[in-house]
């Protein structure tokens, strides 16, 4: 939440926001429409079929056990919205083998229920399939190759090759059936989070295009995710014409394990919410998030080795600006959740949202044009999130070392503090009173003035700190294992 917000301002984003939620019961429809059912752009081959349904999977990076299987657990009671499910698992060591055997355990024996394992990392053979291809080794029927759709046929038809006869076993044992479900469990050598992000989407390609599934969802190995969350996401990008992705709002799960871990839940409660859907009532939401994303596959085909090929880590907000590249839109579905794990201690929370601040300063360097040139609003929205903390870093550095505000601050009409404060107040209580999260809302107002305080004194602190170190630290995902302390999973990099 900019905590330079004028009243203006506020009323702006509020206005946006119903609005967002008008469009949203329009496109979707009621609760017990059959989702998936307008038109879009057009379908490939894999996106015909089962329109209603989707492959769920899951990126594992050596999770605590039981978050993990309680994430597990929540996918093998989707119903018919979920026709099949595939978890990539990060490694081949004795911990990460461990992961495979909460799997079997949530999802059980069955002919349905398959592992394997891939000795090369997929991401790693896409690269060298790609440069194969720059470098004019691939046939074409038409004399022209696109470089990135060339590796990506190559490895989904690799992958293909190794699940021939899972695939096989699944339709000979009755694999058409309703209430059939396809589970699928891999494992690839140790890189990274981006590739076994690449891999687990690579391999959920192959089996929507099996299943003629048309959309796959996506989330971490901590989450949790409702049924009906899915449901109402397929209804509304099977709804919304030229629409490539959708994401739901977040709720935390263990918002009582710290007065940190309240205060997160408060900050998403009373900023995230809105914030999203301003630009999303647009379609050019600027983030697709993790813990809770369904794609079109079409849309992903388009987009994933080009996400795959960035240079530095910010795959969240990286894959959004590759939708938009691409044509496609950006939806966010604000009126239902997806539970996931949040940070518990100050200084996780800190480095939270520098990574977060990093891929918002990338995402603004590296596609200036597509900044400019996606409207006013996205403009605006971008300047702004650069500008406005900027300022606020400035003056709150001034006011401590002179002890009285700025030129520009007291050149302002009217009462600034008074507008900061009401603007504020305005948008926090709205977002709270008006989240789709109904538990703790009276506990969460209580919080909201230390929330805003966290907020205004350390956001612009972790901005600039970004911006300064923009380009160290790029593969910190790779820290696993040791992070995990009391049963939380704990990345101190993130």
């Amino acid at each position: 939440m900019s905590c330079m917000s004028s009243l203006a301002d506020a009323i702006l984003r509020i206005i946006h926001h119903e609005y967002h939620a008008y469009f949203q019961r329009n496109q979707a429809g009621s609760e017990t429409d059959e989702p998936g059912k307008a038109s879009g752009p057009s379908p490939s081959p894999g996106d015909a079929g089962n329109g209603g349904a989707c492959v769920a999977c899951v990126i594992a990076y050596r999770e605590n056990e039981t978050v993990f299987e309680r994430c597990l657990r929540s996918y093998t009671e989707l119903g018919t919205s979920c026709k099949a499910f595939v978890l990539g698992v990060d490694g081949d060591g004795p911990d990460d083998l461990a992961m495979t055997a909460v799997f079997k355990k949530a999802f059980g024996y069955s002919p349905q229920v398959h592992a394997l394992r891939f000795g090369k990392p997929l991401g790693m053979l896409a690269e060298h399939l790609y440069q194969k291809s720059r470098l004019g080794h691939a046939q074409s029927t038409n004399g022209t190759v696109n470089h990135e759709q060339y590796a990506l046929q190559g490895v989904l038809l690799h992958i293909r090759e190794a699940l021939e006869p899972i695939l096989a076993s699944f339709f000979n044992n009755g694999g058409t059936s309703a209430d059939k479900m396809l589970s699928i469990c891999f494992s690839q050598p140790h890189v990274g989070i981006k590739e076994i992000r690449f891999a687990t989407w690579a391999v959920s390609m192959v089996v929507s295009t099996e299943l003629r599934l048309g959309y796959l969802w996506s989330s971490d190995s901590d989450t949790v995710v409702p049924g009906e969350s899915v449901a109402r996401a397929i209804s509304l990008l099977g709804r919304s014409e030229g629409a490539g992705a959708a994401s739901t709002a977040l709720a935390i799960l263990n918002r009582e394990e710290s007065l940190m871990a309240r205060l997160c839940a408060v900050y998403f409660r009373s900023s995230v919410y809105l914030d999203r859907s301003v630009l999303a009532t647009y379609g050019q939401c600027p983030v697709v998030t993790g813990p809770s994303a369904l794609f079109r596959v079409h849309a992903l085909k388009d987009v994933v080795v080009p996400w795959y090929r960035q240079r530095d880590i910010n795959e969240d907000a990286h894959i959004a600006t590759q939708l938009g590249l691409h044509g496609w839109k950006r939806l966010y579905l604000n009126n239902k959740l997806t539970y996931t794990e949040s940070k518990t201690t100050l200084v996780s929370w800190v480095k939270q949202q520098i990574r977060w601040k990093k891929s918002s300063h990338l995402e603004i360097i590296a596609n200036p044009l597509y900044n400019t040139t996606s409207g006013l609003l996205f403009f605006w929205w971008r300047a702004r999130e650069v500008v406005v903390e900027l300022l606020l870093f400035t003056e709150i550095i001034h006011y401590a070392t002179t002890g009285h505000l700025s030129i520009l601050i007291q050149s302002l009409p009217g009462n600034i503090g008074l507008q900061f404060a009401v603007s504020v107040l305005c948008l926090a209580v709205y977002n709270i009173l008006r989240s789709p999260e109904k538990v703790g809302k009276t506990g969460d107002l209580l919080l909201l003035p230390l929330s805003i305080v966290l907020q205004m004194f350390i956001m612009p602190f972790a901005n600039v700190w970004a911006a300064v170190t923009l380009h160290l630290d790029r593969l910190v995902y790779t820290r696993r294992g040791s992070d995990i302390q009391g049963g939380i999973h704990y990345w101190p990099h993130l």
